[in-house]
């Protein structure tokens, strides 16, 4: 029962301070950040995290799958933001951060990132 809460009580402290550590390497510099964490500590899934503006895009016009695509633009270079909604729908989350600098987590593949968490970055 002590090893539990001997454990957790170092968990909880190194979180902690990945958490400041990220908070004080985000105030040096805004331009592209791209750091690793772990999704909910559950099977050690790795997630890329990303700085960048975000703005979309109207695809597949005159069709009936015509819609908004994302992206996220880092460096001049353009990152496609896969939605989770339908083709001709809009994302209700990516769509509050639309023409906003945004921090974005999730998994790259292939050149798409496929998003967990997304979060708008004031200033």
């Amino acid at each position: 029962m002590k090893r539990k809460r001997f454990f957790s009580l170092f968990l909880l402290i190194g979180i902690s301070l990945a958490a400041l550590s990220l908070f004080l390497y985000y105030e040096q510099d805004f331009d592209v950040a791209v750091t690793s964490c772990y999704a909910n500590g559950d099977d050690g899934e790795e997630l890329e995290t990303y700085i960048g503006y975000l703005f979309s895009q109207t695809e597949r016009i005159g069709t009936r799958s015509e819609g908004p695509e994302y992206y996220l633009r880092i460096d001049g270079k353009e990152i496609h933001v896969i939605k989770n909604a339908e083709l001709w729908e809009e994302d209700p989350i990516l769509q509050k951060m639309i023409d906003r600098k945004v921090w974005i987590s999730g998994n790259l593949v292939d050149g798409e990132l496929f998003y967990e968490e997304i979060k708008r970055i004031y200033g």
